[in-house]
């Protein structure tokens, strides 16, 4: 079988994956930055988890149980708790210190495009191409809700800082925000038509980001669903974005092959970051919103400073 070229859109489904071995890929799928800004966590198409030292790049842990593409991954406040998710349609909680798996979280029908974990690492949640979000406790890896949306694939998850809002991003384009206690709906935006990739939300939970197959990124208020802004200069879908802890800028990562950030309260570009050299899958900020992290299909982690522009670090995970 020629694995040389892998449509991330048209991954198999659930009944498929049971014979769909790894394919030994390059991508890097996701990324995220611990409490401490000195350990990048990654994902990807090598089915693995790795904990990456950000000063060298060293590999120092590598957290193995998926049997497919690691398409996401987040990080606990403290970064004493990970939670993964995989094309093989389970996520996967781990202890960051050991390395050891906590639970398989098992119950998706198809991928899980993406993940979160409350603050305090309590409760986590996990997206799937099945139209559905989970929610999870993280202590006993039992599901606590699952969130339908509609019959509408759903590609990213947030959970607020505070621990009591989730949002998702779905087919449809449409921002959802639920109570994580209850796991009711509480505000489903107006139909825009289109199609978001990924959401993020800001650290006082006001406000949510989607990155829209369109190459847009859509800027709405958490509490009502109404926009508060499109930001345009992608020229290809976006499959990445996050907020600064700060509240102060917007990252976002495009097929383009570049990282782009915004300001968040304008919505005005600030500075566009060039040196991946295939698509851009996922991004991330460190702690103290001095650091841009980026991860791409070329294979390699890139670390920018958000003050100059300038790329820090290359990360070459080949």
């Amino acid at each position: 079988m020629d694995t040389s070229i892998v449509d991330l859109d048209a991954a198999p489904t659930a009944a498929a994956l049971a014979n769909f071995a790894i394919i030994n890929g390059k991508g890097i799928l996701a990324v995220a930055v611990l409490s401490d800004g000195a350990t990048i966590v990654s994902g990807g198409e090598d089915g693995k988890v790795k904990l990456r030292n950000a000063a060298t790049g060293a590999c120092e842990k590598v957290l193995e149980g998926h049997t497919q593409f690691v398409s996401c991954v987040a990080a606990s406040a403290d970064g004493a708790r990970l939670v993964s998710g995989s094309y093989d349609c389970t996520a996967r909680l781990w202890d960051a210190g050991t390395g050891a798996c906590l639970h398989a979280l098992e119950g998706h029908r198809d991928v899980v495009f993406g993940v979160a974990i409350s603050r305090d690492g309590a409760t986590a949640a996990s997206a799937s191409r099945d139209g559905t979000v989970k929610v999870w406790d993280a202590a006993s890896g039992q599901c606590k809700h699952t969130l339908i949306h509609d019959r509408m694939g759903v590609y990213g998850v947030a959970i607020s800082s505070d621990g009591k809002k989730l949002v998702s991003a779905s087919d449809d384009g449409r921002m959802r925000m639920w109570d994580l206690e209850t796991g009711k709906l509480r505000v489903k935006m107006t139909d825009r038509g289109g199609s978001s990739n990924c959401v993020a939300m800001s650290s006082d939970g006001e406000l949510a980001v989607l990155g829209d197959e369109d190459g847009t990124l859509s800027v709405c208020r958490v509490k009502t669903g109404r926009f508060k802004s499109v930001l345009r200069g992608h020229n290809s879908r976006v499959r990445g974005v996050a907020m600064s802890p700060d509240g102060k800028f917007i990252v976002s990562g495009s097929f383009d092959m570049t990282v782009r950030v915004w300001d968040a309260e304008s919505g005005e570009p600030i500075k566009t970051l060039k040196g991946h050299t295939d698509w851009v899958y996922c991004v991330a900020v460190s702690p103290d919103s001095a650091t841009i992290v980026s991860g791409s299909e070329d294979g390699e982690i890139r670390a920018w400073d958000v003050a100059t522009g300038e790329c820090r670090k290359v990360l070459n995970c080949l």
